[in-house]
């Protein structure tokens, strides 16, 4: 499949070659540390940005959170910190897919810690619009990520093996963001 048949919602951007980025965890969790938003928040992005992104090592021109341009488009105002698209096989499926290329990689984190608020996606919230589910515990984290960001399946189980490494990472968190 060429290039130019996968959706492009960034027509205007350029296409850009993919490039694998990588970004040290160290300042990831300052940045965060540094964000003006609620602890469960700063856990759920920690979490989210270290599993999407194997702990900051597998980048997609900055975007470390697999943020895709063959949908919807982000709101206008982020438009500005958008490099341009790449067009790289998606991890789960292997299907080619386009995606997002950030000029920094602190701008996915911005967006991630904006969709974790907004969605609900950590303890304390309601996971929606998929997971449809209230997240009282940590342990009830796992499975609203799996449901809302993974899947995007508000019926989907979550394999027990995965259960047990969000559940390992997401207790990471709490350490560094107590």
């Amino acid at each position: 499949m060429a290039n130019g048949n996968v959706h492009n919602a960034y027509p205007e951007l350029p296409e850009l070659a993919f490039a694998r980025t990588t970004v040290a965890m160290a300042d990831v969790v300052t940045y965060i540390s540094n964000m003006a938003i609620g602890t469960p928040i700063k856990r759920a992005a920690y979490v989210i940005f270290r599993n999407e992104s194997a702990a900051g090592q597998k980048g997609i021109n900055n975007n470390y959170i697999g943020l895709q341009a063959d949908g919807q488009r982000l709101e206008d105002r982020w438009t500005p910190f958008i490099a341009g698209t790449c067009v790289h096989p998606e991890n789960m499926t292997g299907r080619l897919r386009r995606f997002i290329c950030f000029r920094d990689w602190k701008t996915c984190i911005d967006i991630l810690s904006e969709k974790v608020g907004s969605r609900g996606l950590y303890v304390g919230g309601f996971a929606h619009p998929y997971a449809n589910m209230q997240i009282n515990t940590d342990d009830d984290w796992p499975l609203a990520y799996w449901r809302e960001w993974v899947l995007g399946d508000g019926a989907a189980p979550i394999p027990a093996p995965d259960k047990a490494s969000l559940l390992q990472q997401y207790a990471a968190a709490v350490g560094v963001f107590p």
